[in-house]
This record gives structure tokens, C-alpha cells and sequence, in this order.
């Protein structure tokens, strides 16, 4: 994230007008993690751009955490950042949900945890980003 975003997540207690009235200039975004209420966040925030951060070695991935992911990736054209640290059966059903252009991403991690063969992690060859330089 740059220095001038800020992060706002569902349970941030901000009025909502605070927030509306202020999008534009603070570069907000709305966090995607763990324990996050995506569904409740996306149905009740302004459409502010996704960061979906999921990269701690500490917490198990849950299949709520999963749905939530795959439920924010659904959102591909808010998308500014996403970093995955996660077994990869967890991968997989994610990275072919990636299967969209993505124009607002700036920043994609993914690490495999464990032992398993990790070659067969290839991206959908339609999940595309625009070229640097032609969004924000």
C-alpha cells in the first residue's frame, strides 16, 4: 500500500458519511483478511477498491475464509491488491476463480505452503492485468 491509502474494514465504526465524503481524497480501500465479514462489508460499504490479504503462516485457512476470498475475487474489477500464503489445494480452488481481467490490481503475492508438488499452480491464461502504466 502507498503511504497515503488507508485501509477501512467493515467493523471500523466510522459513520457512513464520513467515509463517502472523504473516498476521493484519502485513497481508502477495504481489507479482505481473516475474520473479515466480506459479505457484510461488500453489501454494506461504498465500492471502494479490495485489498485481499491472507498472508500468515499462524492461521489456518477455514472454509468461511475461502468462501470470502472467492467472494471478493467475484469483485475483480476493485481489486488493488492480493497476497495468498496457503496450502495449495486452498491455492487451486482459488487461483481458477482468477479468471477475469483484473484492471485496478497493482500487486499479486501467492506462496504454497507444504510439501506438495507446487509446479501445477499456473494462473488462468485469461486472468490478465493491464500493462503498467494504463490504470491507476
Amino acid at each position: 500500500m502507498g503511504a497515503r491509502t488507508l485501509v477501512v474494514q467493515a467493523h471500523t465504526g466510522l459513520p457512513k458519511m464520513a467515509v463517502l465524503d472523504s473516498v476521493s481524497h484519502l485513497d481508502l480501500c477495504l481489507l479482505c483478511t481473516y475474520g473479515t465479514l466480506v459479505t457484510y462489508m461488500l453489501a454494506y460499504s461504498p465500492p471502494l477498491p479490495l485489498i485481499i490479504d491472507h498472508l500468515d503462516e499462524s492461521h489456518d485457512i477455514t472454509t468461511r475464509d475461502e468462501e470470502d476470498i472467492l467472494l471478493a475475487l467475484q469483485h475483480h474489477d476493485r481489486v488493488r491488491r492480493i497476497r495468498l500464503q496457503m496450502p495449495i489445494p486452498n491455492l487451486r480452488k482459488i487461483i481458477i476463480a482468477m479468471d477475469e481481467e483484473f484492471p485496478m490490481l497493482e500487486f499479486l503475492y501467492v506462496e504454497a505452503l507444504g510439501d506438495d508438488d507446487y509446479t501445477s499452480l499456473i494462473l488462468p491464461t485469461t486472468f490478465n492485468r493491464p500493462i503498467s502504466g494504463t490504470s491507476r
